[in-house]
């Protein structure tokens, strides 16, 4: 005869760690003939599986950024009330976006200006995650 008997089972699960993607990248904005300034959208997505970490976006910063003399010539910034990321917890599957200005004050146009938008990031495999920007100013 087999009698059943329980047994107790305790543990800690480990999450899978979380990774991070910025899209597009690079994100192109171009400006048309005389214009200054042009905006568009980048998406971070939390890619972790299901069951994976969430994610907790501390801070967005840019390079070039708008400041000292680089105001002067151009620039990548946030539009102002255009971005979610910032102290938003990604669940896996969950995104967030920010909205970006690119901005050519006195520099030459037709040229692809270059630069980045940094991710500052808690519970991620890196501590940030990084997307390319190129803006045009279409002569």
């Amino acid at each position: 005869t087999v009698t059943p008997s329980g047994i107790s089972l305790s543990g800690t699960g480990v999450a899978t760690a979380a990774t991070v993607a910025p899209a597009p990248s690079p994100l192109t904005i171009t400006l048309a003939t005389g214009s200054s300034t042009g905006s568009g959208v980048v998406t971070l997505t939390n890619t972790a599986a299901v069951a994976g970490a969430q994610v907790l976006v501390t801070g967005v910063s840019f390079t070039p950024a708008a400041t000292g003399l680089q105001l002067l010539a151009w620039f990548f910034s946030p539009v102002s009330g255009g971005d979610t990321c910032t102290g938003a917890t990604l669940a896996p599957g969950a995104s967030c976006s920010v909205t970006v200005n690119f901005t050519n004050v006195l520099s030459a146009r037709g040229v692809n200006r270059n630069g980045t938008i940094v991710f500052a990031l808690t519970g991620a495999t890196t501590a940030t995650s990084t997307g390319n920007l190129t803006g045009f100013a279409t002569p």
